[in-house]
C-alpha cells in the first residue's frame, strides 16, 4: 500500500443523515450514468461506508504534487477545503447506493451541525444479480492487489476529483449544486487535461479497468469506458477546446444523452 499515508479509521458513517429536501441538489460526472435527476429525486443517494483512506490520501498527494502540470486550478485546495473534516481527520468520500452515475457531490446533514458536502461513489451492490460483481467490489479488490491495478484505481479517483473540483470552483464555492451544462463542460475539459497528462501505458491500463467496470452493468452499453473512448477520439489537441467548441463537437459526450444530468 502507501506507507507514507497511514491507514486511518474514521468514525462510522451512520453519524450522517441525507437531507431529503426536494429537488435533490446534486452534481456528478457522466461516467457510469444510468439514470436521470428524476430517479435521483425519487430515491436520493444513501451513504454506506467510507472509501479506503489510503486510496484517498494517495490521490490527494498526487493532486498536490502534479496538478500544476495540467491545470491552473488549485484542485487539491478546492477538494481539501470542501471535503476534508478536520475533526475526524479524513475526507468525506463514501460508497453510496441509489447513485445515477459513478460519482457525484451531494449535501448531507449531520445532527446539530451545518450541511456538509460529501463525494459519493457508486457502491452498486443493490444493482447486481446472480453473483455479478459491482463497482465497489471491483475497485476494492483490484486496489488491494497493488501493482498496476492499484495505480489505475488511483487514476480513476484522480479523474473524479479533478472533475468535481472544477464543478465546485465554477459554482463559486458551492453556493449552489444545481446542474449546469456550462459547468459540466468545463469539468470535462479539466478531466481531459488530467487524463492526457497520464503516460500512454497508464491510459491503456485505465481503459482496461473501465472495461472491467462495464461488466458490472452491460458491456454493450460501455457506460464507463465510453468516457475514455470520447477523450481518445477527440485527441490530445482537443483538451484546449473552448466550451462552445465542445458543445457543438459531434464527439462531445454532452451531445448525447443530455437528459441524464443536464
Amino acid at each position: 500500500m502507501h506507507s507514507h499515508h497511514p491507514e486511518t479509521k474514521p468514525s462510522p458513517f451512520n453519524l450522517y443523515e441525507v437531507a431529503h429536501s426536494p429537488p435533490v441538489s446534486f452534481i456528478g460526472a457522466r461516467t457510469g450514468a444510468t439514470g436521470t435527476l428524476d430517479d435521483l429525486n425519487a430515491s436520493p443517494p444513501a451513504p454506506k461506508a467510507w472509501v479506503n483512506p489510503s486510496l484517498v490520501n494517495a490521490v490527494m498527494g498526487r493532486l498536490k504534487s502534479s496538478q500544476h502540470l495540467h491545470s491552473r486550478l488549485n484542485q487539491h485546495s478546492i477538494i481539501h477545503e470542501n471535503l476534508f473534516d478536520p475533526k475526524r481527520d479524513h475526507y468525506r468520500i463514501v460508497w453510496s447506493k441509489n447513485m445515477i452515475t459513478s460519482a457525484g457531490m451531494f449535501r448531507v446533514q449531520r445532527k446539530a451541525a451545518k450541511p456538509e458536502l460529501v463525494l459519493l461513489l457508486r457502491d452498486g451492490k443493490e444493482e447486481r444479480r446472480d453473483g455479478q460483481r459491482y463497482m465497489r467490489q471491483i475497485l476494492e479488490g483490484i486496489y488491494a492487489k497493488c501493482g498496476r491495478g492499484q495505480e489505475s484505481v488511483e487514476d480513476l479517483l484522480q479523474l473524479i476529483l479533478v472533475h468535481e473540483a472544477s464543478e465546485i470552483h465554477r459554482r463559486k464555492k458551492v453556493e449552489t449544486l444545481a446542474p449546469s451544462i456550462k459547468t459540466e463542460i468545463r469539468a470535462i475539459i479539466e478531466e481531459a487535461k488530467a487524463y492526457f497528462a497520464f503516460p500512454m501505458e497508464r491510459r491503456r491500463n485505465l481503459d482496461q479497468l473501465y472495461k472491467i467496470l462495464d461488466k458490472s452493468n452491460d458491456p454493450r452499453r460501455k457506460i464507463y469506458s465510453r468516457a475514455l473512448d470520447v477523450l481518445e477520439s477527440t485527441g490530445e489537441k482537443n483538451r484546449r477546446l473552448s466550451g462552445a467548441d465542445w458543445i457543438f463537437s459531434r464527439h462531445s459526450p454532452l451531445c448525447r444523452g443530455r437528459k441524464t444530468l443536464s
